[in-house]
């Protein structure tokens, strides 16, 4: 993968975000666990509270009996509220062992309450407060099966407390009683307050962080984009030069832009070739029509006789002629450059389809009393191609060769087959070509430096090129003035 890459970027920005949400969930389950202990431990405080209490009343109630109001100056005893006994000196040891628990376990913040089976309350550590009375006494009868764990909270007057209630039945003739501690969660709430403070401290500073983060990672992403906008709006019809840089982008993103300036490039080539297109039509087009246009003018000027006439209207009709193979070929280069796909390959055997060609080429040979020879291969070769393009490069080329060679010359076809390529090559002893064009015959429209009017208009190798190149082929020339020409055409086997 690499560094400088969107998906690298999003794969960052995701880690964040799972280490963020990650976070989120450590602290909310810290803060839930942390809850759980802290009230864990304070039931726990509450229920050694209670048994300690428990303990020493009972232990009041064994020395000195079990009778109600024996009962009543335990629990007052315990809670440090009860008057003096006659019989101290059997409560002495008591005394020693069991009132260091209050102060021992902090009961001075507490509410210890003491009721019977009718949730009648027969003692209280401290006065209770009138709205928290009726809470207390909520579950008491649900005591009587064992401890019972509640909370209480009064906003109004600010009371938050844990109670516990403990069923107390260390009393003879199986009367049972409640004995009720109630504690401030105060301490619980103000620890668990700051650890929700502070998570909600790093919640924000957290979203705030990632928005930060995450916004430069948008930002840094998107900033090509912007780049290809600015860009795309700069270019018009007169500016085609504008193009992105891509030196520091994304490799996504420097895909995209290469593509887009990639498309700008062949916008620009279109535009350049539809400019340089038309001027060479309507220079091509211009010679012809100047020339029907003078002849007529010419001979409107006076009357001529009937065989002046018959030139200007034979002249006219070979300007016209001319004309119209410059718009057929014109047509025919604009198929084979904008609609290849429409082509229909098949297969053709190059033995008999050469052997074809040079049969009608031979005719026109004659006429200029050249030799013309083709050696043909004795067995089958396969290319896959369209027969009627193929036909018109290999017409065109013979056709220059027998053109530009001198009367007497000699013109030959040869076939040479390869691994998976057959290259055709027609040989010719004519006039050839100098070294300074032979890198431009294939362009459109080129005649080279002094042109005539044998010489064509500059579109039949450009054509022939277009052709073999759309067959996934390739089109060379090798030449010497006054020595010929060696066009050779390379096509895949099928």
């Amino acid at each position: 993968m690499k560094l400088r890459s969107i998906q690298f970027k999003a794969i960052i920005l995701y880690a964040l975000l799972y280490c963020v949400i990650g976070f989120f969930l450590w602290r909310g389950n810290l803060y839930l666990n942390s809850s759980n202990i802290f009230y864990k431990s304070l039931d726990q405080s509450l229920k050694a509270k209670a048994d300690t209490l428990s303990a020493t009343i009972s232990s009041y109630v064994q020395i000195l009996g079990g009778d109600s109001g024996t009962l009543v100056f335990a629990v007052r005893r315990a809670m440090l509220l009860g008057p003096r006994h006659s019989a101290e000196a059997k409560i002495a040891e008591v005394e020693s062992k069991w009132l260091q628990s209050p102060n021992k376990f902090s009961l001075n913040d507490d509410y210890v309450n003491f009721y019977n089976a009718n949730e009648k309350l027969i003692v209280s550590s401290r006065p209770l407060p009138p709205n928290l009375r009726p809470l207390l006494s909520r579950g008491i009868k649900k005591a009587l099966d064992g401890p019972f764990y509640e909370s209480a909270t009064i906003e109004s007057d600010n009371i938050n407390v844990r109670i516990i209630n403990v069923p107390f039945a260390h009393v003879p003739g199986g009367q049972y009683y409640i004995l009720q501690v109630v504690s401030p969660r105060r301490p619980v709430l103000h620890i668990l307050q700051h650890q929700l403070k502070y998570l909600a401290i790093g919640i924000i500073v957290i979203l705030v962080g990632a928005g930060i983060v995450g916004r430069f990672f948008i930002a840094l992403v998107l900033k090509p984009v912007v780049q290809i906008a600015v860009t795309a709006s700069s270019i018009s019809q007169e500016n085609l030069k504008a193009r992105v840089a891509t030196d520091k982008m994304d490799a996504e993103m420097k895909y995209l832009a290469d593509a887009f300036n990639d498309m700008i490039t062949r916008l620009e080539e279109s535009f350049t070739y539809i400019s340089e297109f038309s001027s060479h039509v309507a220079h091509e087009l211009k010679t012809p029509l100047s020339i029907i246009k003078g002849e007529a003018g010419l001979t409107l000027r006076k009357e001529r006789d009937i065989e002046e006439y018959k030139r200007v209207i034979q002249l006219t009709i070979e300007e016209v002629d001319r004309i119209n193979k410059i718009i057929d070929d014109l047509l025919l280069m604009a198929k084979i450059e904008y609609r290849t796909d429409r082509k229909v390959f098949q297969e053709i055997d190059l033995t008999n389809f050469l052997n074809d060609i040079y049969e009608q080429m031979r005719l026109f040979a004659k006429e200029k009393n050249i030799d013309m020879t083709y050696d043909v291969l004795a067995q089958e070769i396969l290319v896959l191609g369209d027969a009627v393009h193929l036909r018109r490069v290999f017409f065109n080329l013979i056709d220059n060769a027998l053109k530009f060679s001198p009367e007497n010359g000699r013109v030959l076809i040869g076939v040479h087959l390869e691994k998976s390529t057959v290259a055709v090559s027609i040989t010719d002893s004519g006039v050839g070509i100098k070294k300074e064009d032979l890198d431009k015959i294939f362009n459109r429209f080129y005649r080279g430096k002094n042109p005539s009017r044998s010489s064509g208009y500059g579109l039949g190798l450009y054509i022939a090129q277009s052709i073999v190149q759309a067959h996934h082929g390739s089109i060379t020339v090798a030449s010497e003035p006054d020595k010929g020409s060696i066009f050779t055409v390379t096509l895949p086997l099928a």
